[in-house]
């Protein structure tokens, strides 16, 4: 019950990063990857028993982690900066 409780206060918590933090791309991205490490900690606590989906939600982690690193990237060449304002639909 405790590791549960743990579990939503970290989530709530890695929310909250993301409403605070939303100027810049690098902190959003950073805590979207705290997200993904709480919800890592509660797949692993549930589903102990069964390690293969463990291992693919580990592998699709890494995969959004280095998408995300890529599109940041990509970004601060064409831009020069990583704020969010500066990012329009149109221009992409």
């Amino acid at each position: 019950m405790f590791n549960m409780m743990m579990m939503f206060i970290l989530f709530i918590l890695s929310l909250m990063l993301l409403v605070k933090f939303f100027n810049h791309l690098l902190m959003i991205l950073l805590s979207i990857e705290y997200l993904v490490v709480t919800n890592l900690l509660n797949i692993y606590y549930n589903m102990y028993f069964m390690d293969y989906y463990l291992l693919i939600f580990m592998v699709m982690f890494v995969i959004e982690g280095v998408l995300s690193i890529t599109l940041m990237i990509m970004m601060i060449r064409f831009y020069g900066n990583d704020y969010m304002e500066n990012l329009t639909l149109i221009l992409w």
